[in-house]
C-alpha cells in the first residue's frame, strides 16, 4: 500500500507539473527579456528628454514604455497563476506525505512493540532461539522469520527516511514558491503605479505637441511621401526579386540542380523561424508599430506602417536577422538607405541607413553587418524594418525574439 502511495505522489502529478513548468520558465524568461528592453527604452528616454525639437518621438517612447509595463503585468499575472497552482498542488502533496509519515512510523512503532514480545527479542540471543527448536524444519522456519524481520525492519526505516526527504524538499519548494509570488506581487504593484505616472507624463506630451499640430502636419506629410517612395522601391525589388528566383527555379527543375531544394529549404527554416528572429541592432525598442494606426496626437488622422520603427542609439550597427541574399541595395528619399535580403520566398528589409557596407549578389549570413541606423527629421537613430512573405507585408513583431 505505501508503495502505491509513493508512486501516486511521484507519478500522478508529472504530466501537469512538467507542462506548468515548462510555461513558467518560458514566462520568467519573457519577464527578464521584458526588464532588460525596458531598462533600454528608460536609458533613451534619457536622452529623448534633452532633446526639445524630438517632442513625438518622445510620446512614442512614452507609449512604449506603457505597453512594456503593460505587457510585463501581464505576464506576472500569469506567471504568479502558475506559481498559486503549484503552492497549492505542492501542499497537498505536503499534506499526503505529512499522513503518510505519520502512518509508516505508526507502523514501525507497532512492529518493534510486537518484536519486544516475540521470543527472538528476550535477553536470550537469537542463536539460542534458533537451537532451542523442537525440529529441522522449526529451526529453517524461525532462521526465515528472522531474516524477514530483519528486512522488514530496514525497508520501514528507508521509506521513512525517503518520505521524509521528499517532504523536506516540498516544504522548500513551497518556502521558495511564496517568497517568489510575494516578490512578483510587489513588482506589479510597482509597475500598476509606474503605469500610472506614465499615462501623466503621456498626457503632458500630448497637450504640449497639440499645440504644435500645423508642424505636425507638415512633418507627417513628409513622412508620408518618404513612405511612399520606400513602397514604391519595394514593390519594385520584391517583383523583379521574385521573377528571378522563378525564372532561375525553372531552370534548377529542368536540370535536377540543387538550388531549388536549397531554396525551398531556407524558405522553411525562415518559416520556423517566427518569434525567434534576432533584433537587427543591439539595442533599441518598437517606437512606431505595425500597420494602420491612429496618429498618437493629431486627432481623425490614420497613418500606416509598413514595418516597424526601431529607435536606437546613433551610429548603431544595423546586421541581418537571418542568412540571405543581398537582392538591393537602394537609396529611397527621406529614407536614405534600404537594403533588402531575399530568404526563399521571405524577405527582409533595413530602410534608414545612413552607411551600407553589403552590396546586392552578396550572401550574408546572421549577424553579418548591413550598415549603421541613420536619423529621423529630428535627428534621432531610427531604423525601419520590415518582413514580406512574396508581395504580402508581416508583422515584424511576431517574428522577432523577445530576448
Amino acid at each position: 500500500m505505501k508503495k502505491l502511495l509513493l508512486l501516486w505522489i511521484w507519478l500522478l502529478p508529472l504530466a501537469c507539473v512538467w507542462a506548468q513548468q515548462g510555461e513558467r520558465a518560458a514566462l520568467e524568461k519573457q519577464r527578464a527579456a521584458l526588464l532588460k528592453k525596458m531598462e533600454q527604452t528608460e536609458a533613451l528616454l534619457e536622452e529623448v528628454s534633452g532633446n526639445r525639437q524630438a517632442g513625438l518621438l518622445r510620446l512614442r517612447t512614452l507609449n512604449a514604455r506603457l505597453r512594456q509595463h503593460r505587457t510585463l503585468v501581464q505576464s506576472i499575472n500569469r506567471e504568479m497563476f502558475f506559481i498559486e497552482e503549484d503552492m497549492q498542488e505542492t501542499q497537498e502533496v505536503v499534506a499526503a506525505l505529512s499522513d503518510d509519515l505519520k502512518d509508516l512510523k505508526e507502523e514501525y512503532g507497532a512492529m518493534i512493540y510486537l518484536s519486544s514480545k516475540n521470543t527472538a527479542s528476550r535477553a536470550y540471543n537469537q542463536i539460542l532461539y534458533l537451537f532451542a527448536s523442537e525440529t529441522f524444519n522449526q529451526l529453517l522456519a524461525r532462521y526465515h522469520f528472522l531474516n524477514q524481520y530483519k528486512e522488514t525492519r530496514s525497508y520501514q526505516i528507508e521509506q521513512i527516511l525517503l518520505v521524509k526527504e521528499m517532504l523536506t524538499r516540498k516544504q522548500q519548494q513551497l518556502a521558495k514558491d511564496q517568497k517568489t509570488r510575494q516578490e512578483l506581487l510587489e513588482r506589479e504593484q510597482q509597475d500598476q503605479k509606474e503605469i500610472l505616472k506614465l499615462k501623466k507624463q503621456q498626457q503632458a506630451v500630448v497637450a504640449q505637441l497639440s499645440k504644435e499640430a500645423k508642424t505636425l502636419k507638415e512633418r507627417l506629410e513628409e513622412e508620408k511621401e518618404a513612405e511612399k517612395a520606400l513602397a514604391q522601391k519595394i514593390t519594385e525589388v520584391l517583383k523583379r526579386s521574385l521573377k528571378e528566383n522563378d525564372a532561375a527555379l525553372s531552370v534548377n527543375t529542368e536540370s535536377g540542380s540543387e538550388g531549388a531544394a536549397s531554396d525551398r529549404a531556407a524558405m522553411m527554416i525562415f518559416e520556423a523561424s517566427r518569434n525567434r528572429l534576432i533584433w537587427p541592432v543591439k539595442e533599441g525598442f518598437i517606437s512606431s508599430r505595425f500597420g494602420r494606426q491612429e496618429h498618437p496626437v493629431l486627432e481623425k488622422i490614420w497613418v500606416d506602417n509598413l514595418g516597424i520603427d526601431i529607435t536606437t542609439r546613433e551610429n548603431e550597427s544595423v546586421h541581418a536577422v537571418f542568412a540571405g541574399k543581398v537582392v538591393a541595395v537602394t537609396k529611397v528619399p527621406g529614407m536614405q538607405y534600404m537594403v533588402t535580403l531575399q530568404h526563399g520566398e521571405y524577405f527582409t528589409v533595413y530602410a534608414r541607413l545612413q552607411e551600407v557596407k553589403v552590396q546586392t549578389g552578396q550572401q550574408v549570413q546572421q549577424l553579418t553587418p548591413l550598415g549603421t541606423v541613420g536619423s529621423t527629421s529630428d535627428g534621432l537613430a531610427s531604423l525601419q524594418f520590415q518582413v514580406w512573405h512574396n508581395q504580402r507585408k508581416l508583422n515584424p513583431e511576431e517574428w522577432l525574439s523577445m530576448d
